[in-house]
């Protein structure tokens, strides 16, 4: 069976907000602790599809230096076999920045590069040409604290590539189970214009009395209708798993490609067992690693 390339055009009909999800919805639950594992899953069946591509990572320390065995980044660089040939790995908390220098040391034939800063301003100049060409499959994920990614870096992203059926794929977590009490400590005009920001619309005030469902269902809605998205979908990321738990995040999987929504279904019912061999993996997911 012959491979379709990551930028074959015409890959859906017509438009991109037509696009089929043919994911199943899965009965598994993933974790918190399980969601580093999952983006790293998600990676490993992207670039069995890709075997290539970049991956951006805006928000790149770990979110707890105590645990670093469940650290996004450090988890995607230990895939094996690992296909992407670039990675920027953003971050502007200075003690998060050692840990990036680190895991870059721990792997000197990657090209890593460390991109010190807040990523909304950083993100214009990772955005060239010289850093991602036309034709890469790029990957990025946006695992913000709340309000700290702003819509216009996304808008920056999905724009960024003149191909609008090759647009940088994105995971972005929404966060949910204290963003009550984040609005809530909005308490000053700068706190006012930051959320703002983030939200890139001024009728934010109308979230707080969304449920968590119907917010995360408007975010994935804005990557279709307003950043031209073929695909998008939020996935619950639970508190814990003992009990039932509360909903922590969404994350909204945003892509362009026809095979993402499988891909996506794949990693999410897979995130919690041990990784399969390549071979075994491609074939689950009918693709040809000879094409």
């Amino acid at each position: 069976m012959p491979r379709k390339d990551w930028t074959e055009g015409q890959l859906f009909d017509p438009g991109p907000a037509k696009m089929a999800d043919k994911s199943k919805t899965s009965k598994e639950r993933i974790w918190t602790q399980n969601k580093a594992r999952l983006i790293s899953r998600y990676i490993y069946y992207f670039q069995l599809v890709t075997k290539h591509g970049t991956y951006i990572d805006g928000f790149a320390g770990p979110q707890d230096s105590t645990k670093l065995d469940a650290w996004a980044a450090a988890l995607v660089l230990d895939l094996e076999p690992l296909w992407l040939r670039h990675f920027f790995l953003c971050d502007q908390d200075i003690s998060k920045l050692g840990h990036l220098k680190d895991l870059a040391l721990a792997h000197p034939k990657l090209d890593i590069q460390i991109l010190p800063g807040d990523f909304n301003l950083v993100v214009h100049s990772l955005l060239q040409p010289e850093n991602i060409g036309e034709k890469e499959a790029t990957f990025c994920l946006l695992d913000q604290r709340t309000f700290e990614c702003e819509w216009a870096t996304v808008k920056a992203l999905a724009r960024f590539k003149a191909d609008s059926k090759n647009k940088i794929e994105i995971f972005y977590f929404l966060a949910e189970w204290w963003i009550y009490q984040a609005f809530g400590g909005i308490k000053s005009v700068a706190g006012e214009q930051r959320v703002e920001a983030w939200w890139g619309r001024p009728d934010w005030r109308d979230l707080p009395s969304l449920s968590g469902t119907d917010r995360a269902q408007l975010m994935a809605d804005r990557f279709t209708g307003e950043l031209g998205y073929g695909y998008a979908k939020p996935y619950a990321i639970y508190e814990k798993s003992e009990g039932e738990g509360r909903v922590a995040y969404y994350m909204i999987h945003a892509s362009d490609h026809y095979r993402a929504p499988a891909l996506m279904s794949a990693a999410y019912g897979d995130a919690v067992m041990p990784p399969k061999p390549v071979h075994q993996a491609a074939f689950d997911l009918g693709l040809d690693l000879e094409g």
